[in-house]
């Protein structure tokens, strides 16, 4: 068997690179967000602050890049 052949996965479905595990790994991370329960909440808000950091620093660095650009024309 040449090294370029289609194999098939061999693992079990909750590994990430067959389908049904990816599958699987989306459905559970959107029923973590649906779910509220009070232990994982220290740890969504932490990952909330994360998340708008990020997005907060891609805003700055698309307004500096604006004002960048409007500068050298």
């Amino acid at each position: 068997m040449e090294q370029d052949d289609w194999r098939p996965a061999t693992s079990r479905p909750g590994e990430l690179f067959t389908v049904e595990g990816q599958s699987r790994a989306r459905w559970t991370f959107l029923n973590g967000l649906r779910k509220r329960d009070p232990r994982d909440r220290r740890y969504r808000s932490s990952m909330y602050r994360v998340g708008l950091a990020v997005v907060g620093l891609g805003l700055v660095v698309c307004v500096l890049v604006g004002v960048v650009l409007a500068l050298l024309q």
